[in-house]
């Protein structure tokens, strides 16, 4: 059954008291894209930490969440990552991080999904002038386009497609190559494409996120910008989960300071 959508502007934190997890996407949530989580959001999330579990969940690696995300924290127990959409669990065990289970792609599924990216794109006329970084990045778990390339700066990610219109076109590009039986084609962020194995997704991450502390789905409240259908952060909904729905990481603040009963 379908998590209850909740617009970032229109819900009633009353809701949330019984929560006992709350698991936040990253880019566009807790930070502007590829950037360090800022001074106030760290603390909301420090505070958070002390009353609740913790979870990041995050189409990118642990590569990326360490430095922005982790490093700008206070180390907390209650709080775990979850890379590449959830096919990883990374927890807190004797002051290291530890790799709890991943999904890995087989060579097979990534060579498919690699020739679909490259029919995709050439189909969808995608040949930008100017890259920053890797265009298609193989994770293991996850395949991710980055329109722009990985490192591409925050204002030219948010001019690049901001009505989706563009990896829209280019997800269903990749469906006349690879099924959407066998994958999960997803958008996210601001300029990306995620492919995981078909059902091992946000949703799964849930999932196993509640299976490691022994919660119901119920226990679970997740926050992301990308809680449209074609969004990588709607899976979570799907797996039941109850969802906040915000537009960027000032709402997620907002909604943050409403929980936790502080003022700006």
């Amino acid at each position: 059954m379908l998590g209850h959508i909740y617009r970032h502007d229109n819900f009633d934190p009353k809701l949330f008291v019984n929560k006992k997890l709350i698991s936040f996407d990253s880019d566009g949530t807790i930070q502007l894209t590829k950037s360090k989580i800022d001074s106030e959001m760290a603390k909301l999330l420090n505070q958070l930490a002390k009353k609740y579990k913790v979870n990041v969940i995050s189409g990118t690696g642990m590569d990326y969440l360490m430095p922005n995300v982790i490093d700008q924290l206070e180390k907390n127990e209650n709080i775990t990552l979850s890379p590449t959409c959830g096919t990883r669990l990374v927890a807190l065990k004797n002051g290291e991080y530890s790799l709890l289970y991943e999904e890995l792609l087989t060579d097979t599924e990534i060579k498919d999904i690699l020739a679909a990216f490259d029919y995709a794109l050439d189909k969808a006329g995608h040949h930008p002038t100017q890259v920053w970084g890797e265009m298609v990045e193989n994770r293991g778990s996850q395949v991710t386009f980055s329109a722009l390339g990985q490192r591409a700066p925050t204002d030219a990610k948010l001019a690049y497609d901001p009505d989706l219109k563009k990896r829209t076109q280019i997800a269903t590009y990749l469906k006349e190559k690879i099924s959407d039986k066998l994958y999960d084609i997803k958008i996210a962020g601001g300029t990306s494409v995620d492919v995981t194995r078909k059902g091992i997704n946000k949703g799964y991450g849930m999932h196993k996120l509640a299976e490691y502390y022994s919660y119901s789905l119920d226990d679970i409240l997740f926050i992301g910008d990308r809680l449209d259908e074609i969004g990588n952060d709607y899976p979570a909904a799907e797996a039941g989960v109850d969802c906040i729905w915000v537009d960027n990481h000032e709402d997620t603040k907002k909604v943050l300071r409403m929980i936790l009963g502080v003022k700006s």
